[in-house]
């Protein structure tokens, strides 16, 4: 959890940040990870790295969260929250299948995330595996809603910088 408070600006904001992620091992092959990610942003000065951007896989702060079947940053907003699901199959050695979905809602007053009124959702399908260089991971990503599919290619390790 975070807050971080704009002190030293004429019009004060604030930023407040959960996120809560277990991972459960259900059998030597099978694994479920869940996710829950609530923000809120409120002031007249909010800062572009405090808004809140969904979409894409990529977690690169903890501003910008992703969201399967969304393109990368698509969604701007204040305040969000979004609950995401991970069911990982470890076919062979070190070779892994996932089925992930994630569902949310995003709105610029708070009371209306918790509202469903417009929820969006996405599913995913991934393959990885570990290679001498590194993991790689192949991800193919719908959003019912919106039809259509996107591919996800992910090579290496993923480092964030939170603070």
């Amino acid at each position: 959890y975070s807050i971080v408070e704009g002190v030293r600006s004429e019009k004060p904001f604030s930023f407040s940040y959960l996120d809560y992620e277990k991972v459960t091992r259900i059998s030597d092959h099978f694994l479920v990870n869940s996710r829950y990610i609530l923000g809120n942003s409120k002031g007249d000065n909010i800062p572009q790295n405090r808004i809140f951007y969904l979409g894409g896989q990529t977690n690169a702060d903890m501003a910008i969260i992703p969201f399967l079947g969304t393109k990368f940053m698509k969604h701007a907003t204040n305040n969000t929250h979004v609950f995401s699901l991970a069911l990982q199959y470890e076919i062979e050695n070190n070779k892994y299948l996932t089925l992930k979905g994630n569902i949310g809602e995003f709105s610029d007053r708070f009371d209306d995330i918790f509202s469903f009124k417009d929820p969006i959702y996405g599913l995913g399908l991934s393959f990885g595996t570990f290679t001498p260089l590194g993991p790689i991971e192949f991800t193919i990503m719908k959003n019912p809603k919106k039809g259509g599919s996107t591919l996800f290619f992910n090579f290496g390790y993923s480092f964030h910088g939170r603070k």
